[in-house]
């Protein structure tokens, strides 16, 4: 993931905002734009802050920043995907309103 991230920041095609404590890389999210017919998304692809600094107002600061930045762009929609059983990241969205649009289905054989 750490090689196409970077092929994307050099091709301008992806955003990543960090959070640094005392020198240390404690979260951070990686975003782009995308269009969807008429008007653009941001799409989440990766968002993550670290298990011993969660709950301290990390990802809140990360995810304000997105909100600035799709503010200042026009941009009035959010996505991403996450998985049902990661309860604390289910919790964080739905306290920011997220609604389910879709549901991705499998079936193991």
């Amino acid at each position: 993931r750490v090689d196409s991230l970077k092929s994307y920041i050099l091709e301008g095609k992806a955003t990543v905002l960090g959070s640094i404590v005392c020198k240390e890389l404690v979260g951070f999210i990686w975003f782009f734009e995308k269009d969807i017919g008429d008007h653009k998304v941001i799409h989440i692809n990766h968002f993550v802050v670290k298990e011993n600094k969660q709950g301290l107002g990390i990802g809140t600061s990360l995810w304000n920043e997105v909100e600035r930045y799709a503010n200042d762009k026009k941009i009035i929609d959010i996505e991403l995907f996450v998985t049902k059983t990661n309860e604390t990241a289910v919790d964080f969205y739905k306290k920011r309103n997220f609604e389910v649009e879709r549901l991705y289905m499998k079936k193991r054989l």
